[in-house]
């Protein structure tokens, strides 16, 4: 029996190595089928890149190139499930965007690893790797919006089993994925080739080749788009928007009731990617003040520009406050005169200081002139002017142009054809007059922003009551670098719509932003048209409620969607709040189809002439003021816009069990499935314009009921309703309204 045993233990032992050499070949080939899926899908995405081997050897070189490119390995981790054979029958998903793949390298490793598969070098390469593993999906939510954007774009394209299909539809549709390509350095044409199509990934341990397979795309990615409102109980409006270097953004206005004070203070807030507040401050004395115009500066601080009131000499003075990154007061100076003046627009110029438009009563002519401050990088003045004629002429936008000077736009009552015409003025760097030029028939038309074009002249955005299909409507002009029209068109409805904003765009057009009562939902609705190089239509749409949203500020932001800043009285807490929507590159909200109208402006060549004229610069004697405003902090949030209930409606019933007549309002909705990525927790019933109350909250509804009896309600009264969805942090969807009869 011992002579037996002892006989067996080779053959024992022999199967004990077998089990354990079995065991350590099915870990390496787990690893090496998840390392050759990933090197496929990298090597499709990147193969160009420089410092990128065109063919991983081994899964250490792979492992080396993801170290030393973490946004490569990102694109992948993030973005791609894959499912790997293990043994013969079982198949498991490693989601890569979660915890799964970390259990599932972190064993292999190790596993190589005690198995002295691994020399030291290659284990520190494993560890780097290990650095850049997401241990849950949270931390993807923490990446910033373009970058899911585009790692959600990487992984359609890696994984098509299409790809000349989808590459076009890529190229048509999204925003970003031509400046996308030519940051990797791909080429789409290469993408979509039929060579593409037969690319495989060798499988080491056995030998032969696999195409890509069963790889899915994670759905649940965060809002690309969105709508936030922000403010109090009061009157908080926004004027200007600006993306800032770190892919965020900053905005500033005026907030009313805010920190305690009962007078309109400058409001600023730092906003994140997904419009959530990072801070925010007000600044502000015992009177009203107002920000108009909002800079990053070089130093990754903000100028502000605006104006404060009854601190010194006059009704209002400019004021000017630097900031630093944190919004925090580094200098602050008004500029006083024995009237009101006001700064409506300020920029940094390229010599680190700062120049600063906007209208005086002080100085100047007669009523109110252009005024134009040159400052130091500190606030010295370093030269100021005034610009008018004898009945009043206002600036709304001043940017430095590439020779060194300025181009201004606003409007004159004093020079033109008409009551206002738009007013131009070409400055060199030391505020002479280059040329000067009104635009505009008897009926009046006014500009309040203006860019300097690619080729060197300027767009220019306002509104026209001398031309196009209603009473006033957007007009844009571009002219060439001398001032003569190149083209013009009025853009509009039957009642009124007016450009606060124009910016160019990547593509060589124009975006235009402003507000319209001539289409949308309700009294003003934000506006914005997507114009081609020479005023056509690619797109307009209106966003808004049943009250006033009116737009000032809009931006091309760095993923080729737009943001968009200015007011709503249909949302919000307060009478008027910030309203900052962010849209795609098609104008689209993204789960808000219900707040998005479409509009068919009336597009019009207009024909103006320009007109020469002889406005003299003056110089004045602006009183430079420190001031000493503290700044305070706020603590509103960003309240997300989302879809409403849908199908809501209410019948009029009655009570039968009750002896007496008691008739009781059946209200009913749906749950919007625009909203499945919130968590909804209830819906609130207000009954509408009771008098006294305003809207008077009802119930609050579990959200699994979407039922509400109200009763005791009279037989013959009307009355009107609205419901909103609540979500976990006590946010409103927008409201549905009925009235039951």
């Amino acid at each position: 029996m011992k002579n037996l045993m002892f006989k067996s233990y080779p053959l024992i032992l022999m199967l004990l190595i077998i089990i354990i050499v079995g065991n350590v070949w099915t870990e390496t080939y787990n690893s090496q089928r998840l390392y050759c899926t990933m090197k496929q899908v990298i090597y499709s995405i990147a193969r160009k890149k420089a410092h990128l081997p065109p063919v991983y050897g081994t899964a250490c070189e792979l492992v080396e190139a993801l170290a030393n490119d973490p946004r490569i390995y990102r694109t992948v981790a993030y973005a791609i499930h894959v499912k790997i054979n293990k043994g013969n029958h079982n198949q498991e998903r490693i989601l890569l965007s979660g915890m799964p793949l970390g259990r599932e390298l972190y064993s292999t490793c190790k596993t190589m690893s005690d198995y002295g598969m691994l020399d030291q070098q290659e284990k520190i390469m494993m560890t780097d790797l290990m650095q850049y593993i997401p241990i849950n999906k949270w931390e993807f939510m923490q990446l910033p919006e373009e970058m899911r954007k585009k790692i959600k774009a990487i992984y359609e394209i890696a994984c098509s089993s299409d790809p000349e299909k989808l590459v076009s539809a890529l190229i048509k549709n999204s925003n970003f994925t031509l400046s996308f390509y030519e940051h990797y350095n791909l080429d789409p044409q290469e993408l979509a080739s039929p060579e593409y199509k037969k690319k495989a990934v060798r499988n080491e341990s056995k030998g032969r080749a696999e195409p890509i397979r069963n790889l899915e795309i994670d759905q649940e990615f965060s809002r690309q788009s969105w709508a936030r409102f922000y403010g109090g109980y009061s009157h908080d409006q926004a004027y200007s928007i600006q993306q800032t270097g770190d892919g965020a953004f900053i905005v500033a206005g005026s907030a009313k009731n805010i920190s305690g004070s009962s007078w309109n203070d400058i409001w600023v807030l730092k906003l994140g990617t997904t419009g959530d507040v990072e801070w925010q401050r007000v600044y502000g004395g015992e009177n009203h003040d107002v920000a108009y115009s909002i800079q990053q500066t070089a130093d990754g601080g903000y100028i502000v520009a605006g104006f404060i009131s009854f601190v010194f000499r006059g009704e209002t003075d400019v004021w000017v406050l630097k900031l630093d990154s944190s919004g925090d007061i580094e200098w602050q100076r008004a500029y006083s005169g024995s009237n009101s003046d006001t700064a409506k627009s300020i920029q940094q110029t390229n010599d680190g200081g700062y120049i600063v438009a906007g209208y005086t009563y002080s100085f100047g002519a007669e009523e109110s002139d252009v005024l134009i401050l040159k400052l130091s990088s500190s606030g010295d003045v370093e030269w100021q002017r005034t610009y008018g004629g004898s009945d009043g002429e206002r600036v709304e936008s001043i940017k430095q142009t590439n020779d060194g000077g300025y181009i201004v736009a606003g409007s004159t009552n004093a020079n033109g054809a008409g009551l206002s015409n738009i007013l131009i003025l070409k400055l060199d760097s030391r505020g002479d007059i280059e040329w000067q030029k009104t635009y505009g028939e008897s009926s009046g038309d006014r500009a309040f922003s203006i860019q300097q074009a690619p080729d060197g002249g300027y767009i220019v955005a306002g509104y026209t009551y001398s031309f196009g299909a209603g009473e006033r409507d957007f007009w844009v002009l571009k002219l060439s670098p001398d001032g003569n029209v190149e083209w013009q068109r009025s853009y509009g409805g039957a009642n009124n719509d007016t450009a606060h904003s124009i910016q160019k765009t990547a593509d060589g057009g124009y975006i235009a932003a402003g507000y319209t009562y001539s289409f949308g939902a309700g009294r003003d609705d934000f506006w914005v048209l997507k114009l081609d190089q020479v005023g056509n239509v690619e797109w307009e749409h209106t966003y808004g409620g049943s009250n006033w949203d009116r737009a000032f500020s809009i931006q091309q932001i760095s993923g080729g969607e737009y943001l968009v800043s200015g007011y709503t009285w249909s949302y919000g807490d307060g009478l008027s709040d910030f309203f900052v929507i962010k849209i795609d590159h098609t104008g689209y909200v993204e789960k808000l189809s219900g707040f998005i109208s479409s509009s068919s402006a009336a597009v019009s060549d207009t024909y103006t002439t320009p007109q020469a004229i002889d406005i003299i610069p003056q110089d004045i004697d602006i009183v430079l003021q420190d001031t000493y405003i503290t700044a305070r902090e706020t603590d509103e949030i960003g309240n997300l816009l989302f879809s409403p209930p849908l199908n809501f409606s209410g019948r009029k019933v009655l009570n039968r069990s009750l002896s007496q007549a008691e008739y009781i309002n059946i209200l009913t909705w749906e749950a919007n499935p625009e909203n499945e990525d919130l968590n909804i927790e209830k819906y609130r019933v207000y009954l509408l314009d009771v008098e006294w109350y305003g809207n008077l909250l009802l119930a609050e509804v579990d959200a699994d009921d979407l039922e509400y009896w109200h009763r005791n309600v009279l037989k013959e009264a009307e009355y009107k309703y609205s419901v909103v969805g609540v979500y976990d942090e006590n946010q409103e969807s927008i409201p549905v309204r009925i009235t039951v009869r």
